[in-house]
């Protein structure tokens, strides 16, 4: 074998385990916050890392021992702002923000959330994580999920419950009733025997 020049140029990198955040519940951060636009409206993003715990500084671990250096910061939670443009779902998603925002206020005595994101920062949070599956490239696997946002005073007294695994879509296949019938739904994507 011809020896390659690059060889004595770079430095080893050497396999190592790759740290893994269990669903549950966690005493959070805020570290930053960022505002962006979306076809769907404005989205505050609360960067944050685990505060409290044998997972402390999760999130800057994994930063500091990423394998691309395009790789981004992870811990990341994002919230839809409303539109205050009158619709149901605008009101479904003034309703979260506040919840997310009491959550907060309830975590950190004395705060009041005054529309002020930059305020946000150093405050801490219970987020809730489950594990989510995806898909790339014809490959699956789970990844930790943060979920929800809780009180640090639920997760330090373990008054919460881990949300359920989120599994891809499969598609439906139709099924037979107790009657022989196949129930079928407007989302069977098979043909029907007798069209």
């Amino acid at each position: 074998m011809k020896p390659r020049k690059i060889y004595n140029e770079v430095e080893a990198q050497q396999f190592t385990e790759r740290e893994v955040l269990k669903p549950g519940g966690y005493i959070c951060k805020i570290l930053n916050v960022e505002l962006e636009e979306t076809p769907y409206g404005e989205m505050l993003i609360l960067n944050f890392d685990i505060a409290e715990g044998d997972s402390k500084g999760f999130y800057k671990r994994r930063y500091d021992n990423r394998f691309n250096e395009d790789e981004g910061w992870k811990g990341n939670y994002r919230i839809f702002v409303p539109n205050d443009d009158g619709t149901e779902k605008d009101q479904w998603t003034a309703a979260r923000f506040k919840g997310i925002m009491q959550d907060i206020e309830d975590s950190n005595p004395g705060f009041h959330w005054d529309w002020d994101e930059r305020k946000l920062i150093g405050k801490y949070i219970g987020i809730l994580f489950n594990e989510k599956e995806w898909e790339m490239n014809g490959k699956t696997g789970f990844f930790t999920n943060p979920k929800y946002t809780t009180t640090v005073e639920k997760i330090r007294s373990g008054d919460f419950k881990v949300p359920a695994t989120e599994y891809l879509d499969k598609p439906k296949t139709p099924t037979p009733d107790s009657d022989g019938f196949m129930n079928i739904t407007s989302d069977t994507e098979e043909e029907l025997p007798f069209i």
